[in-house]
């Protein structure tokens, strides 16, 4: 059996440079492993709904995205959550550096990330937009394939 890429795998294949902060900064680590896993939902709650504004008019102009990317959609529900997490997380800082045309080239490394976590979100910022769009599209994909209360709205973990 083969073993899963982690999140900093998937976007070391992509192509990308460091920025502002990190959202995932205002996430503190509880004790409370109950705690932790309904704030990290509720970040992908608000990744998920944030990547589909992001995408919803490329998405329009593509109505067979979803289908062409099937392969590389699958491929995130074999991420543990805490790397669809880490993903998310990285993707989305992303898309606010991108959308906010911030003067920062690229994510800045974060302290407590592994080396190669920092350099994937480093390397993401040279991803072209419509491949960048790609990735935005297949998390949020993957997201809701992993979640598919997101889609309806409900909450499994409440």
């Amino acid at each position: 059996m083969s073993q899963h890429p982690n999140p900093s795998q998937v976007l070391a294949n992509a192509d990308p440079e460091s920025m502002l902060g990190t959202s995932s900064d205002t996430l503190t680590e509880s004790s409370d492993g109950h705690k932790r896993l309904i704030a990290d939902h509720e970040a992908i709650r608000s990744y998920y709904v944030e990547f589909g504004k992001y995408v919803s008019k490329y998405l329009a102009e593509n109505p067979k995205y979803e289908e062409e990317r099937a392969t590389a959609i699958s491929k995130l529900l074999a991420l543990t959550d805490d790397d669809i997490y880490d993903l998310s997380t990285d993707v989305y800082d992303e898309m606010i550096r991108r959308s906010t045309k911030a003067e920062v080239p690229h994510l800045s490394a974060v302290d407590g990330y592994h080396q190669l976590r920092n350099d994937a979100r480093k390397k993401m910022s040279r991803l072209p937009t419509e491949r960048f769009y790609w990735l935005v599209g297949d998390v949020y994909f993957g997201v809701a394939m992993r979640y598919p209360e997101l889609k309806e709205g409900g909450d499994r973990h409440e």
